[in-house]
């Protein structure tokens, strides 16, 4: 009786997870589209920029599909007893904030790594935290770093809450069992699939 509220053949269960693939997708879209911006067509012909903007979608979509894994898993094995609690709603628009703006972080973060060294992040990102305090003294005498991070968070609470007006209903609905193996069998199966149909090199 308990799992009439909501039918097996639902699919408010992969609202959440398709609204955050669609926005890290579009995040990431504008990010390249700023990135082929910035460089110009003398270095990057227009009549290359679709072929560009398509296989950057390929790879962000693979690489969103190992991000989004978690958050299926999560979805699967989550009581229904904690769903439709007020606690759980407030934790998930927290977690969705903090994500929002972690990969809001990223997008800037790329782009201030490709105006210095016309390259995508890479592990020359890496090698330079091992001189921390010197990077970020540069980096804070380069840019107005409080401006920039008080943007992310307000960018981030307002996509957010764009979000949650419109996805607010799925998070306290109840996941019956078929739900919960669909869930499960994504988050194994998009992860796997990615490591057939693409490659490092692709990207």
């Amino acid at each position: 009786m308990r799992n009439q509220q909501v039918s097996p053949s639902g699919s408010h269960h992969l609202i959440f997870p398709s609204a955050v693939l669609a926005f890290m997708l579009a995040l990431y879209a504008l990010l390249r589209l700023a990135l082929l911006f910035y460089t110009g067509t003398e270095q990057v012909p227009v009549s290359l920029w679709p072929v560009v903007m398509l296989k950057g979608v390929w790879f962000d979509l693979v690489v969103s599909m190992t991000l989004l894994a978690p958050v299926l898993i999560y979805d699967a094995l989550a009581p229904n007893r904690l769903r439709i609690s007020t606690i759980h709603t407030k934790l998930r628009l927290l977690w969705l904030f903090i994500s929002v703006s972690v990969l809001l972080f990223g997008a800037v973060s790329e782009f201030t790594f490709w105006i210095e060294f016309s390259t995508r992040l890479n592990f020359i990102a890496l090698d330079y935290l091992i001189y921390t305090s010197e990077v970020i003294g540069n980096i804070r005498e380069s840019y107005p770093v409080g401006w920039i991070l008080t943007a992310i968070g307000l960018t981030g609470a307002l996509i957010t809450w764009l979000i949650s007006v419109r996805l607010k209903d799925t998070f306290t609905k109840p996941v019956v069992r078929q739900q919960r193996a669909a869930l499960l069998a994504l988050a194994v199966l998009l992860p796997t699939a990615r490591l057939w149909v693409s490659s490092v090199d692709q990207m």
